[in-house]
């Protein structure tokens, strides 16, 4: 491709212009695959964040039945530590209150999000839950071998 100069004669360098559009009539079937690809890319990352954002929507009796399990895992854990005395009644209690918690946090999700809605420290709660959990287990298993030995005795 030749060009004409200020004297009015031909030269054999093109103008930056026209390599330019050479490049770019060249490169065409390239570009457009890029600027396709890279349009899907946007378009499966907004439709991720729609999708995101559509499956946190609660409404606002949801919002209250999740408030109400992380209520009610609260006062099962309290009478849990009400009834000590009677280690299998309290790990009842305990039961459901893990329950409560299990159930609000796969309906929420994020854990810190549940502390939000219930003013409550999920993770501490089910933390204490399952310790508690644990040491009734123990207390349970503990009086039942006591009382297998006691019937042993009796029995010989």
């Amino acid at each position: 491709m030749s060009t004409m100069n200020q004297s009015g004669t031909q030269t054999g360098k093109a103008s930056l212009l026209q390599r330019a559009k050479g490049a770019l009539v060249n490169n065409w079937n390239t570009i457009r695959w890029f600027v396709a690809i890279l349009a899907l890319v946007v378009a499966a990352a907004l439709f991720a964040h729609w999708n995101e954002q559509r499956a946190q929507k609660f409404s606002t009796e949801e919002l209250s039945g999740i408030r109400k399990l992380v209520t009610f895992a609260g006062k099962s854990a309290r009478e849990a530590q009400r009834t000590q005395s009677n280690p299998l009644q309290a790990l009842l209690h305990v039961n459901y209150a893990l329950c409560f918690v299990n159930a609000a946090n796969h309906m929420i999700g994020d854990p810190a999000t549940l502390q939000k809605l219930s003013n409550i420290n999920v993770i501490a709660l089910k933390q204490h839950l399952m310790t508690s959990q644990a040491q009734l287990l123990n207390k349970i298993r503990n009086q039942c071998t006591e009382k297998a030995k006691q019937t042993d005795l009796l029995e010989k």
